[in-house]
């Protein structure tokens, strides 16, 4: 009876086993499993007339070959679209590339007449056999081409295998081939970044560990083996490229989908990125914390600099714990050329946590203006400003804990706070570096250092009324004061950017202007050598980022005319190098006739004396 019943027992839980392991198996074998992207895009015969009419502003007569017979011949083997509607929306699905090597990507195209489209396609294509729905073609190239039609759509991919997937796709009215995009364009797309950090995940790990062995396993300039300091110079830098590239993995790892946009406007291109977490996870949390808000910031920075920033950023516990982490790796690996100092590391991770928990998230910055003499200027916000203060004003050994690495590498960063000056709306904390013009030795190198910097390189460091201004350049100092003058007062000052001038949201937590004109006037102005450009001020490049519903939104817009404009300044710096190098044989030239008229000489010479 026992042995009937322990029979029994296994039997059952035999069964049970294969159940569970027959259900987890279907799950993992689902269509759905094997998508990675999706593309959308949207009424195709609308928009390759926008495509056509960008491209002409860049190459005239370029645009006009971007057209529906050109795509509906090259990608649908069906140039008068016969059975097809090319104002349809179109779709492009892409599979798991580890699992469909080759061309993992189906195209999903809008049919009006299934019989008219299979009777064009055989008059471009030889057709072969049916095989479960899925029709076998072989273009003129002697490449394989699968069909199937379901409903209105007709499925085409280069692998029957890729065709049969993403046809249960469509049999199975799949909510992944109609996956909501928040992103903005004509052209959409959506990556899932979790089935692919699982899927790559061993190839990931392989090209990690073989670029730290190419760190660590290097060799001298010389090509010889290294000395003992060189190899740990290069255990430190491992350590801290392996720190690093720690924490971008650990980033993906968090994130669920990443989307993009593309959108041809009447003056510009627009391309929107979109990046959705990974449920509750550290960066989901950080995401879901932001708020957008409009910078109040913006208009004490010099309005007329090539490269401004505005933004809001909220630091959240899970932020702040990993920054520190990410130090203390840093700090650790610095130190490995020496030896690693429990006590130093720990000490800069307390540094760090606490300066994180000192300054706001608002803040301001303003590049390169004309009329400045200062290269940059800051402006943050700061929660405690007596205990910033206090934090900066360790700064300076904070950075030696953390330089071992240079030090042994022969850099020196010499970092000390040379006085503190109590000005009209707060106090200035004046830092200076080992650099100064008097130590370069070529007259033209210590000219551009003063033109840049003065007579020596420092930083000034500023507080006012909850907020801190950082200024780096020529006379930083007296750019510094004046912003503290104009945050102090509460002046809005001027704003000649904003994101709305660019279709951006006001509203934001990044906000980015980028202007190449002004970077090249402030170049030719400042630096020796640089070429004079003919170029005309135009409306700039601008960014923008917010977190909205827990995701983060982020768009780049290029006006066609500053994109003229860089093609312009492409074309004027391609002549110049031209011209230099139609000059340089000519002055060989020169130098050979002279040469051998000197050889000349010098046998008419000897033959005289003869």
């Amino acid at each position: 009876m026992q042995k009937k019943n322990t029979k029994k027992l296994i039997v059952a839980l035999m069964i049970a086993c294969v159940t569970i392991l027959g259900v987890e198996f279907a799950q993992a074998q689902a269509p759905e499993d094997d998508v990675f992207g999706v593309v959308h895009v949207k009424n195709l015969d609308a928009l390759l007339p926008k495509i056509g009419a960008f491209i002409d502003q860049f190459q005239p007569g370029m645009g006009g070959m971007v057209n529906t017979m050109m795509v509906g011949n090259m990608l649908f083997h069906n140039p008068n679209w016969a059975g097809m509607n090319a104002a349809g929306d179109f779709t492009a699905v892409i599979l798991n590339p580890m699992k469909f090597p080759g061309n993992p990507v189906a195209i999903l195209a809008p049919v009006t007449n299934k019989d008219e489209y299979l009777k064009a396609l055989g008059q471009t294509l030889t057709k072969g056999k049916e095989t479960n729905g899925v029709l076998a073609f072989t273009t003129p190239e002697q490449k394989g081409l699968f069909i199937s039609v379901v409903g209105d759509q007709a499925i085409m991919t280069e692998s029957a295998e890729v065709a049969a997937l993403a046809k249960s796709l469509v049999d199975g009215k799949s909510a992944l081939l109609s996956d909501a995009h928040v992103v903005k364009g004509q052209i959409s797309a959506s990556l899932s970044m979790a089935k692919l950090m699982t899927a790559m995940q061993p190839m990931i790990d392989m090209f990690k560990q073989q670029m730290l062995m190419s760190l660590e396993q290097g060799t001298n300039a010389q090509g010889e083996a290294q000395t003992d300091q060189q190899k740990a110079e290069a255990q430190a830098v491992k350590g801290i490229v392996e720190a690093e590239v720690d924490v971008f993995l650990s980033l993906a790892a968090q994130v669920d989908k990443v989307q993009w946009g593309v959108g041809f406007e009447d003056n510009g291109l627009r391309l929107a990125k979109s990046v959705l977490a990974l449920p509750n996870t550290n960066l989901a949390k950080f995401m879901a914390a932001q708020k957008p808000k409009t910078s109040d910031l913006m208009g004490v920075i010099p309005a007329d600099s090539a490269i401004l920033m505005s933004g809001s950023i909220m630091m959240t516990p899970e932020f702040k714990n990993g920054y520190v982490e990410f130090m203390k790796a840093i700090t650790t690996a610095a130190q490995t050329a020496q030896a690693a100092d429990a006590k130093t590391i720990e000490t800069v991770a307390t540094w760090a946590q606490a300066i994180l928990n000192a300054f706001g998230g608002d803040f301001a910055a303003g590049a390169l203006s004309p009329t400045s003499e200062t290269m940059l200027t800051e402006v943050i916000s700061v929660v405690d400003p007596a205990k910033a203060k206090e934090l900066v004003k360790q700064y300076p050994e904070m950075m030696k804990a953390m330089s071992g690495l240079y030090e042994q590498a022969g850099l020196k960063m010499n970092m000390a706070l040379a006085a503190t000056d109590t000005v009209k709306s707060g106090e200035i904390l004046n830092y200076t570096f080992n650099a100064t013009a008097d130590a370069i030795a070529d007259p033209k190198e210590q000219e551009v250092f003063k033109t840049l910097f003065g007579e020596e390189l420092s930083l000034p460091i500023g507080f006012t009324k909850g907020y801190a201004v950082m200024g780096f350049g020529k006379n930083a100092k007296s750019q510094v004061e004046t912003v503290m003058n104009a945050v102090d007062s509460g002046a809005k000052g001027e704003v000649k950017q904003t994101p709305g001038m660019f279709g951006l949201s006001e509203e934001h937590n990044l906000f980015m202007y980028i202007s190449v004109p002004k970077i090249m006037a402030w170049a030719v102005k400042n630096i020796p050598d640089v070429p004079a450009v003919d170029m005309a001020e135009g409306p700039g490049i601008a960014a923008g980022a917010r977190f909205v519903d827990g995701h983060m939104e982020g768009e780049l817009f290029l006006p066609t005319e500053e994109l003229l404009l860089l093609k312009k300044l492409g074309e004027q710096m391609e002549a110049a190098k031209s011209a230099a190098g139609t000059e340089e044989p000519a002055a060989e030239e020169s130098e050979d006739e002279s040469g051998d008229d000197s050889a000349d000489d010098s046998e008419e010479d000897s033959s005289t004396t003869k």
